[in-house]
């Protein structure tokens, strides 16, 4: 029992809609930081994302439709962020580097993931169900501060470090941030290797997404757990 009753299917479009966005974005989000800039994609996308955060217990009381369109919209920014992230790595560490560093980045958004999944429920008994809502939101804010203060989209572009390390940098990496390539739409489209990538990260996305939103369901309803256990 709760504030809301729906019936299976709004449930599953209620934790399923951000999930579908997120699938949607990773169509184009490489392509628009390669033309708009990670840092300011990036960056606005922490912050809108909070923002929306915070109004989706509002939307939610205004019409379940309402709240299931702005998840599918948050979904569309936060695509953006990975793909974002891994056009950092190439501009801004070595080969040798980004395999290593890339895979502590991305482990910590799993880790997120846990940890949010172990307070949420202490958050909502303190707080109600919008408590997580309104925690994410103000978290984006100093998160979106420290970002548009220390990242910026290449060596070239930032204004702190020392010209020493800019020309290390440069030597080493050898990327012109000032051209937006062309993309070889054909030559991608018919490379075997990059059908088997996406074939496998689409596996790994469908497993968690699953897990994400179909296990508070069955915790709740198969094993009767209340929302603080």
């Amino acid at each position: 029992s709760g504030e809301f009753v729906w019936d299976g299917f709004t449930q599953t479009m209620v934790l399923s809609g951000s999930s579908i966005g997120m699938f949607m974005s990773y169509l184009v989000s490489a392509r628009l930081c390669e033309i708009f800039g990670v840092k300011r994609l990036v960056g606005y996308t922490f912050l809108v994302g909070g923002v929306l955060h915070c109004l989706q217990p509002t939307f939610l009381r205004v019409h379940v439709w309402l709240y299931i369109i702005v998840g599918l919209i948050n979904g569309l920014l936060n695509g953006i962020v990975l793909p974002g992230f891994s056009m950092l790595f190439v501009r801004w560490l070595e080969e040798n580097e980004r395999l290593r560093l890339a895979s502590f980045v991305f482990s910590a958004q799993i880790l997120g993931t846990l940890c949010a999944m172990f307070t949420a429920g202490k958050i909502i008994a303190a707080f109600g169900w919008q408590g997580p809502f309104y925690f994410n939101g103000i978290l984006a804010v100093p998160y979106f501060i420290s970002w548009m203060y220390l990242v910026y989209d290449s060596p070239n572009k930032h204004p702190r470090i020392s010209e020493e390390e800019k020309s290390y940098l440069a030597s080493s990496i050898k990327i012109d941030d000032r051209v937006v390539p062309v993309a070889p739409w054909h030559k991608i489209l018919t490379n075997s290797p990059y059908w088997a990538h996406i074939s496998v990260s689409l596996a790994v996305a469908w497993i968690s997404f699953t897990i994400g939103t179909e296990l508070p369901l069955y915790l709740t309803k198969v094993l009767n757990y209340s929302i603080e256990q």
